[in-house]
């Protein structure tokens, strides 16, 4: 694995089996940089991972909570949310295809489907989660950058980025469903789960109500990898920390509240 600090990506190998080990390398990641992570048996982002991982064969553990006398947090968890492309296996074989391996097997099979009255469909909008998790790894899988690894100078305004521009919007057309870009990050959800879309990319929300509310839909779908561009394969993970500092007066009362609300039995609860 190699980490881009610059950028603040993870490139991960192109044999990377699932989306457990994208969590795990989003750990390692935020370790390197000066947290340290927490993903434990209670955590709903482990669980949709173990699924993918359960899927697709691959065994590699997720990471545990640490202290780290080095750090300005004397403790810190971080809740990493998985992230995998979510499609419906049972209506691409009926349309006589497998999950893309590639961004121009991707079109080919987005625009057959779309044809078919079962676009892609992706959040396009101003939200902070699926938005972002779909526009940083398009532009790095086409090799542009934020900026150099120098930190400061600008490099978005590259020819990559503008193929990586140029690809999205033929997909658009092509492929998603073009109402996306008015979406939030609730709209895809919806739009699967009602079966308007056959494919998007999202955390595990999706997985998860399919599989308490939506049965049909459930054992229709599985999950995949973002095929890679010309540049390779990236992802762009949500992370969600809880951190006490180490000037605080009450550090271990704070440690203990964050282990009782990262409680699982709990935590589901507003999760």
């Amino acid at each position: 694995m190699e980490v881009d600090r610059a950028r603040g990506d993870v490139r991960t190998p192109r044999d990377f089996a699932d989306a457990q080990c994208r969590v795990a390398a989003s750990c390692d990641l935020a370790k390197r940089c000066g947290l340290y992570c927490g993903l434990g048996p209670r955590c709903r982002a482990r669980t949709f991972a173990l699924h993918v991982a359960s899927r697709i064969h691959c065994t590699q553990s997720v990471a545990t909570i640490c202290d780290h006398p080095r750090l300005t947090c004397a403790w810190a968890l971080s809740f990493i949310v998985s992230w995998a492309i979510t499609y419906r296996e049972d209506w691409l074989k009926e349309a006589g295809f497998e999950y893309p391996k590639t961004s121009d097997d991707f079109r080919k099979v987005g625009k057959a489907m779309k044809a078919k009255g079962k676009p892609f469909g992706q959040a396009f909008g101003h939200s902070i989660n699926d938005p972002n998790n779909w526009c940083y790894p398009l532009v790095w899988m086409w090799g542009g950058l934020e900026v150099q690894k120098d930190g400061r100078t600008v490099a978005l305004n590259s020819k990559n980025t503008v193929d990586a521009v140029k690809f999205n919007t033929v997909l658009w057309k092509e492929v998603f469903d073009e109402g996306g870009l008015a979406w939030d990050d609730s709209n895809n959800n919806r739009a699967f789960l009602s079966s308007e879309i056959s494919l998007t990319g999202n955390a595990p929300s999706i997985y998860v109500a399919a599989r308490d509310k939506f049965p049909d839909v459930y054992k229709g779908t599985n999950h995949g990898h973002y095929p890679p561009g010309p540049a390779g394969r990236f992802y762009w993970l949500p992370c969600w920390n809880s951190c006490v500092l180490k000037q605080s007066k009450q550090v271990k009362v704070a440690k203990d509240f964050i282990r009782f609300y990262m409680d699982r039995a709990r935590f589901d609860r507003y999760f």
